[in-house]
């Protein structure tokens, strides 16, 4: 066998594994909360029209806003079908009262931890471009009302070359 295809099997073995942890360590349908976060399934509502395009900074006088997000919304950076959008509020948020979409529908599930709030696949997100969009329903502790809705892009594929290790394989 010559070193390319090497490289592949040992990406896709690697692949394999990530998959597999995310499986297995993902909370499941009607888990109990932990101490650190609320686990809540998605709500499947069709994108909005109007939305906000990009964080805002922070004003203690105003509504309920997004500060900043992990990643950062894009549609052309691409980044593995695992990854965990985060979210940074200038409010803490009702658990029950956070509203979101996502499409393509993929089964999601929340951790809000303090401001922030994690949104990640049961699975994995399909390949290509997700919106999120947060509606402006979502209400904080303190009943601050998101102005405008928010829509973020992840954009999501699995690698076509392997990674290297520090051994060069």
């Amino acid at each position: 066998m010559d070193n390319k295809k090497i490289k592949i099997g040992i990406a896709i073995f690697v692949i394999l594994i990530i998959l597999s942890l995310v499986v297995l360590l993902t909370p499941r349908k009607n888990t109990t909360p932990d101490q650190d976060g609320i686990n809540i399934p998605t709500i499947d509502t069709r994108i909005p029209t109007s939305f906000q395009t990009s964080p805002k900074q922070s004003n203690p006088q105003s509504p309920l806003e997004i500060l900043s997000t992990t990643p950062q919304s894009s549609a052309t950076e691409v980044y593995l079908p695992v990854t965990v959008v985060d979210f940074v509020f200038n409010d803490a948020l009702d658990p029950r009262k956070f509203r979101y979409s996502v499409a393509p529908y993929v089964q999601t599930y929340i951790k809000i931890k303090g401001n922030t709030i994690s949104i990640y696949p049961e699975n994995i997100w399909k390949p290509g471009v997700t919106t999120i969009t947060i509606l402006k329903d979502t209400i904080s502790i303190s009943d601050r009302k998101l102005a405008n809705e928010f829509l973020f892009k992840l954009n999501t594929n699995f690698p076509e070359e392997p990674l290297e290790d520090d051994h060069g394989y």
